[in-house]
């Protein structure tokens, strides 16, 4: 008969990953709402050398969104499968990898 509990170090695993990807998913999150009159076209070019030329800007948000998207479906699927014996830690890796993804992309172009 197995435990219900998961074993301890795939709790403490899953712990300190929340400990980074908590925050940048609440981060990317909110920098996704603030900057998405760039996408919606809500908010007029008033200063023409601040317009997006190109739409590198839009792009960039939907490549965000996508890391977003995958960042948290990974991590939630790492709480998901934690209770069940197969390899649940590349989950955490991937969620990690793509928020991170997220937050250069941030960095550099919005």
């Amino acid at each position: 008969m197995t435990s219900p509990l998961p074993p301890v170090p795939r709790v403490v695993g899953l712990v300190l990953a929340s400990l980074v990807a908590v925050p940048l998913l609440g981060l990317q999150a909110y920098l996704l709402l603030w900057f998405s009159p760039e996408v919606t076209g809500s908010d007029a070019c008033v200063v023409p050398a601040q317009c997006d030329p190109g739409g590198v800007r839009e792009r960039a948000w939907w490549a965000v969104l996508a890391a977003f998207t995958a960042g948290a479906g990974c991590y939630a699927a790492a709480w998901v499968r934690m209770r069940r014996p197969a390899r649940w830690w590349p989950w955490l890796v991937a969620a990690v990898a793509a928020l991170l993804a997220g937050m250069l992309l941030i960095e550099e172009y919005l």
